[in-house]
């Protein structure tokens, strides 16, 4: 099979998760701890993206990446210290060239060159995408396209810090085929800024918070939030950030889970900021007189199993998984968490793509579950439990039903399935069937960012 054409007339780079047409979902910078910048601090990230209820992923997330706000701080506290580029390339490269390039477009440092860099693709077996970092040329230091935040000075030869402002990390590649347009960049606008947030006029009256912050500098977004530490206790505050301005005020209600943490406690409230860039900045306030009780927040490791009458049709086989019988395509299925907590369940089917988040009743710890397997011959089903530790922190069970499904039976056909553990399934009546994992698992699984 021939090519006809040059191959400089594709675009070597791909395109941004951020703009219509990106393959990859790449793109964008990441900090030492890859987190993707321009989206919220750190702490507010994990939040954002670990909480399934909010709809974003680690391989999502970047779509929501703001060029403006792109920003990182080198100042050698382990926030947010360096970026590197998180780039997908859609042809093997003669030559790469990584540039830090002034706001007046000149160049302030060379930070690496390769030669032979190979395309981006998605490895068998893999769930994510090789990019270029991880080319076979780098493969023994894929930190080669890391910016540490320092620039060559000419007058002393050495390197020095950048100083705080715009700047543009800029990716030249080369291509095999001579002509027009065999050399091709991608830039990337990133600030450098070390300016801490300023908190002020904290207050606390009648169970409620309030305090006015401010920024010099890339500011922050309306996914940012405050941490609100009550004792060893930390939760999420909404700075209700309107996108734009540098300001704002914080008015936050606690709940009587806080309210009975700061009677019992030493009765102060702490509430720490973080701008985009990871500066950090906080303030206390002795907001009522405590017991100076220890006393540690209410918690209950995540712990799951599924919940389904056992009958004619619903047994559980021999190798411990639930068979369930169903003459619908759409379905409930109910699972089981320990009562009193605030648990997030999810369902995930493999077969069709479709994640489910469970109806949660904290009371009884009755978890519900609306299947839809239209459209497929069955569905294997998955479910965790996620507990939150701590603003940001969450602590998952492992996911269980590693052979859960859903088959019908098609016209007259017999329809048989066989999965990794090594059962066939025969179905003979017109009747769809489910099998899930009857097991009850404790999950000690912390799941951080990235």
């Amino acid at each position: 099979m021939g090519y006809y054409g040059s191959t400089n007339d594709e675009a070597v780079f791909d395109k941004p998760a951020n703009e219509e047409g990106s393959i990859f979902k790449g793109g964008y910078l990441v900090d030492n701890n890859h987190n993707p910048l321009g989206i919220t601090d750190p702490t507010s990230l994990s939040e954002l993206v670990n909480n399934p209820t909010n709809g974003f992923t680690w391989q999502t997330i970047g779509a929501k990446v703001q060029n403006t706000k792109v920003a990182f701080s080198p100042n050698g506290d382990g926030i947010s210290d360096t970026i590197t580029p998180y780039v997908f390339t859609k042809q093997n490269l003669k030559q790469v060239i990584a540039q830090i390039l002034d706001q007046d477009d000149k160049v302030m440092r060379v930070i690496d060159q390769e030669t032979d860099t190979t395309k981006s693709f998605l490895e068998v077996g893999s769930t994510t995408n090789a990019d270029l970092a991880k080319s076979i040329s780098m493969f023994l230091n894929p930190d080669k396209l890391k910016w540490d935040g320092q620039v060559y000075d000419q007058t002393t030869g050495k390197m020095v810090p950048a100083k705080d402002g715009i700047y543009t990390y800029r990716l030249i590649g080369m291509t095999y085929t001579p002509g027009e347009n065999n050399m091709q960049t991608m830039s990337l606008p990133v600030a450098v800024d070390t300016i801490k947030p300023t908190l002020s006029n904290l207050a606390y009256s009648d169970g409620k918070l309030t305090a006015d912050y401010s920024d010099q500098g890339v500011g922050f977004t309306a996914y940012s939030q405050a941490k609100l530490t009550i004792g060893s206790a930390t939760y999420g505050v909404p700075l209700n950030h309107d996108n734009q301005s540098t300001s704002g005020t914080v008015s936050y209600q606690l709940s009587d889970e806080q309210l009975v943490l700061l009677k019992k406690g030493d009765g102060k409230l702490m509430l720490t900021i973080t701008d985009l860039a990871g500066n950090r900045s906080e303030a206390s306030i002795q907001a009522i007189n405590g017991e100076n009780k220890e006393v540690d927040p209410p918690f209950i490791w995540p712990q799951v199993r599924w919940s389904l009458p056992i009958g004619t049709d619903n047994i559980i086989r021999p190798d411990g998984l639930y068979q369930a019988a169903t003459k619908d395509s759409i379905y409930t299925v109910q699972a089981m968490v320990p009562a009193g907590q605030d648990f997030i369940v999810t369902a995930t089917d493999s077969k069709s793509g479709r994640d489910y988040l469970g109806n949660l009743d904290k009371t009884t710890g009755t978890v519900t579950f609306k299947v839809d397997a239209t459209g497929y011959p069955y569905a294997r089903l998955s479910i965790t439990a996620l507990a939150r530790d701590g603003f940001g922190d969450f602590i998952q069970s492992p996911s269980i039903a590693e052979c859960g499904w859903i088959g019908f039976r098609l016209n007259s056909t017999i329809f048989a399935c066989r999965e990794v553990c090594g059962s066939w399934f025969v179905v003979i009546s017109f009747i769809a069937f489910v099998l899930i994992d009857c097991g009850f698992c404790c999950g000690l699984n912390y799941l951080t960012v990235r």
